[in-house]
């Protein structure tokens, strides 16, 4: 049985951290020995992972710590780990030192999955480029644009493929449900829109807001998710109530209950200008949302090959406000008939049992060239 170990900075809520749990659970689940290494010290995650998967923190406070590098390595070698899933260019810089210093032992093998979305940020980091690209033994980003960025990065182009983000959806679609009118004492005649996501500059709340203030409809709408930037969430409330939406729009802070929420809602909107899924795409058509989305990330780009109705270009305020504006104008059995029919379609691309093959498929490909080097 081999053994693997997923390596994250934080298992606090957010993308990447999802897709580690989808993935460690499901690889746990057909038999495999399965670890989560938490390089900081956030693991509010850590309980949605089966309770055969063990997990180390490391707590480390700065970027490159001894210490942490000691515990890591003694971690891989005491539990013979066959396999490091790293799953941010931090943690890949940090792995990169410690087998640079050879703390982990050479034959252990990386496979590095690149979440980062890259629309606006096409750097490559110097020290990947000069040598650490020796060190990723397979590379796998969320989406086809990323592959391009790691060939040109150095990897050899026979490590490197894409695989996209998919979630588990019996766990999306449990029957538990949310009364958010009462929750969030929302008027009960009127949608109710929702954006999820780590609050930040990159979400792009701010044209979000602007967009939502041109409405003639009536409507609620939620931003659920914690401030990922502080300065930014609080200028994100003043604006509000500049725009006169002090009453319309609700911030609620991050939250645990995300599937019953979104199965409460009416429609969900995406307004980042980058992503590199984005998962909560797929989150929103599982709960049967009919959806108004920039086009950024591998799963809108995916979609949007089916669905282009339903995409608009990122920080382009005037086209947010139109498709919001054709939302609200459909009554409830229009937006469930658009709901259920991009429900339909996620099941067919982005469930999670579909998707393990293919990480089955690569975990399989390394451990076997693992087992030759080591013959």
């Amino acid at each position: 049985m081999a053994h693997i170990l997923h390596i994250i900075d934080s298992l606090g809520l957010g993308g990447s951290e999802r897709m580690l749990v989808e993935i460690a659970n499901a690889t746990a689940d057909s038999g495999e020995r399965v670890s989560v290494c938490v390089t900081r010290s956030n693991v509010q995650m850590a309980k949605q992972l089966r309770p055969t998967i063990a997990v180390q923190v490391l707590n480390r406070q700065q970027r490159f710590e001894t210490q942490a590098l000691r515990v890591l390595g003694g971690f891989i070698r005491q539990q013979r780990v066959d396999l490091l899933h790293l799953h941010s260019r931090s943690t890949l810089s940090l792995v990169v030192l410690a087998k640079t210093l050879r703390l982990i032992p050479q034959s252990t093998q990386v496979l590095f999955q690149d979440h980062y979305g890259i629309e606006i940020d096409e750097t490559i980091p110097r020290w990947l480029k000069l040598w650490g690209w020796r060190f990723v033994d397979q590379y796998v980003g969320v989406y086809d644009k990323l592959e391009g960025w790691a060939i040109r990065a150095g990897i050899p182009p026979e490590r490197v493929c894409s695989i996209p983000n998919a979630l588990d959806f019996k766990r999306l679609t449990a029957p538990n449900l949310l009364d958010i009118r009462r929750e969030f004492n929302l008027l009960a005649d009127m949608p109710v829109g929702v954006l999820v996501g780590s609050i930040r500059p990159v979400k792009r709340v701010e044209v979000l807001l602007e967009a939502l203030a041109q409405q003639t409809h009536p409507f609620q709408f939620l931003i659920v998710g914690a401030a990922g930037d502080p300065t930014y969430y609080a200028g994100l409330r003043a604006q509000a109530v500049h725009l006169g939406l002090h009453d319309k729009v609700h911030f609620t802070g991050g939250r645990a209950d995300i599937p019953a929420l979104l199965r409460s809602c009416d429609f969900g909107v995406l307004s980042s200008d980058s992503e590199s899924g984005p998962l909560v795409l797929i989150e929103y058509m599982a709960a049967h949302l009919p959806v108004v989305a920039t086009l950024v990330g591998g799963i809108s780009k995916q979609t949007a090959h089916y669905h282009p109705e339903i995409f608009v270009p990122p920080n382009d305020v005037a086209a947010l406000a139109k498709a919001i504006n054709c939302m609200l104008k459909l009554n409830t059995a229009e937006r469930r008939a658009n709901g259920e029919h991009l429900y339909q379609f996620a099941v067919q691309q982005f469930d999670l049992n579909k998707v393990i093959r293919q990480w089955q498929a690569v975990y399989d490909d390394l451990l076997a060239s693992q087992g030759s080097s080591d013959a």
